[in-house]
């Protein structure tokens, strides 16, 4: 069994997505479930050497894995594991092994939603601070531009 780590940020979508609260559920005080974010079935994580689950597999998803504050928020079984590439600059887009290709402002604000965010835009900033370049010389960090990696989908047990 694979375990997924989240930030609390993620913990009211994944839960709807679960099945466990509804779409208007207020769980943390700053985590608000608003109706423009849907329900997270799913998960971008980098290829390296973590074994990542399979289809059939049940998962587990957790909010600070491998802290003393760590708490299951659910379980789930995967349902697809696919190539993924997020470019960003000029020519943003996001294209998914099999055919799924999102270059607009809409199709990229929807796969955002699916990923948990309210908007691309609100997706892109996460990216910059967890995964950006970060410089010696104090300035903000400069967004990666591509990552490859895969994308891990997932149903309700």
């Amino acid at each position: 069994m694979v375990a997924y780590s989240y930030k609390r940020r993620f913990i009211p979508a994944i839960e709807v997505g679960l099945g466990l609260r509804s779409g208007a559920a207020v769980i943390h005080a700053e985590a608000y479930v608003d109706p423009a974010v849907e329900p997270k079935l799913q998960t971008i994580r980098a290829e390296g050497k973590k074994r990542h689950a399979r289809p059939g597999e049940e998962i587990q998803l957790y909010f600070g894995l491998r802290t003393k504050h760590a708490r299951l928020i659910g379980r789930a079984r995967c349902t697809r594991v696919r190539r993924i590439t997020i470019t960003f600059g000029r020519a943003e887009r996001v294209s998914i092994e099999g055919g799924d290709l999102f270059v607009s402002e809409e199709t990229l604000n929807a796969f955002a939603r699916r990923d948990g965010f309210r908007s691309w835009d609100e997706m892109r900033e996460f990216w910059r601070e967890e995964h950006g370049l970060r410089l010696r010389s104090g300035k903000p960090k400069l967004l990666p531009k591509e990552f490859r990696g895969l994308l891990i989908e997932w149903e309700p047990l």
